[in-house]
C-alpha cells in the first residue's frame, strides 16, 4: 500500500518472505529457475530493532547478508553500518495509575525479569547516572555471540533511588548520519527499554556495579550484589523487588514454552502447536485468553 501511495510500483518490488528463505539468481545459485532476487544488491537496509536494539535479530541478519550477498568484489552498503547500545540509571518510583494515585510505589508490579519498552516522555524519572555505552557492534562484521561485561557506573544528579536502568541505541546510518531512541532524541514507536532492579540507595558520585550481557538477540541487565556492602554511599531498600505470585506464574509460563519448543522439534507436533497459535488468535474467548494476549503468542510463534 505504502508503494502504490507514492506511484512506485513500477520501480519498488516488495517480496513477502522472511530474508533468509529468499532465493537468490545469480552463479552459484543457478539451479534455481525462479529466483527472489536476481542480481546482488548494492545496498541492504535493516529495519530489525525493537527497544533495546538487537532483539528482533538484527545481528544474524547482518552475518546472512555478509555469508549469502556479499563477495570479496561486491560488498553491499549496510544502512546501518554499526549500533551503540547505552544505559542510565534512573529513579522511577510510580504511585499513579493514569489519574488515580495509589499510595505506594508501583515498581513491585511492574516487575519483569526481561527489559521491556518503555516511552520516558511520557513518565516521571530522575536520571541517576550519565549514559554509558554498555555494546557497539559494526554490523559489517559482528556475529552474533554471547558477550557479557561489568560496568562501574558512577551516580550524578545529587543520587537517589536507583530502581531501574533503561537503554537505548543509536544507529550510524553513514559518515556523517547517525538517529537514536534516547530519552533526549525526539520520540519514536520504538521508544526506550527498561529493566527493574533491586532498589539501591546511591549517594552522588557512588559507582553502582552493573552488570550486561547478551547472547546475541537479547540483553540482560543485573548487579554484582556481592560488591554492595563494600562499596560506599549504596545501601540496599528492604523492600520487596517483585511479587512473588508474579514470580510464580511467569517461572511456570517460562516453563511451558520451554516444553512447546522441545516438542516442536518434531515436525508433526510443530503443525500441530502452529495450528493451536492459529485457533487461538482467531477466536481467544473459546479458550479463555485476552485478544491481545493470544494474538501475541500466535506472533511469537510465527516469528520463531
Amino acid at each position: 500500500k505504502v508503494v502504490a501511495a507514492n506511484a512506485l510500483q513500477d520501480k519498488v518490488q516488495v517480496i513477502c518472505k522472511e530474508p533468509r528463505q529468499l532465493t537468490f539468481g545469480w552463479a552459484e545459485y543457478s539451479g534455481k529457475d525462479i529466483a527472489d532476487l536476481s542480481e546482488r544488491p548494492d545496498v541492504v537496509v535493516f529495519e530489525l530493532f525493537d527497544c533495546a536494539c538487537i532483539g528482533e535479530g538484527v545481528l544474524h541478519y547482518s552475518k546472512f547478508v555478509r555469508y549469502a550477498i556479499s563477495t570479496p568484489r561486491k560488498v553491499p552498503v549496510l544502512i546501518p553500518r554499526a549500533v551503540r547500545i547505552l544505559a542510565m540509571l534512573v529513579e522511577l518510583r510510580s504511585t499513579r495509575i493514569d489519574e488515580i494515585d495509589v499510595g505506594g510505589p508501583l515498581n513491585v508490579y511492574r516487575w519483569s525479569p526481561e527489559i521491556t519498552s518503555i516511552d520516558l516522555s511520557r513518565e516521571p524519572y530522575k536520571p541517576l547516572s550519565d549514559p554509558v555505552e554498555v555494546f557497539q557492534f559494526d554490523l559489517t562484521m559482528a556475529e552474533p555471540e554471547t558477550l557479557g561485561r561489568a560496568v562501574d557506573v558512577p551516580v550524578t544528579n545529587g543520587g537517589g533511588i536507583v530502581s531501574a536502568v533503561v537503554v537505548w541505541f543509536e544507529l550510524q546510518l553513514d559518515d556523517e548520519v547517525g538517529w537514536g531512541t534516547g530519552p533526549t532524541d525526539p520520540s519514536t514507536h520504538i521508544g526506550q527499554g527498561i529493566q527493574y532492579l533491586a532498589e539501591i540507595k546511591a549517594a552522588e558520585g557512588a559507582s553502582y556495579p552493573l552488570t550486561v550481557a547478551t547472547r546475541g538477540a537479547d540483553l540482560t541487565f543485573g548487579i554484582r550484589e556481592e560488591e554492595v556492602p563494600r562499596r560506599p554511599g549504596l545501601t540496599v531498600l528492604p523492600l520487596p523487588r517483585m511479587d512473588p505470585k508474579w514470580v510464580e506464574h511467569y517461572k511456570k509460563a517460562e516453563e511451558l514454552g520451554r516444553g512447546l519448543l522441545r516438542r516442536m522439534e518434531v515436525a508433526a507436533e510443530f503443525r500441530a502447536v502452529s495450528s493451536a497459535a492459529v485457533r487461538m488468535a482467531i477466536q481467544p474467548a473459546n479458550f479463555g485468553l485476552e485478544g491481545t494476549t493470544a494474538a501475541r503468542f500466535g506472533h511469537t510463534m510465527f516469528s520463531l
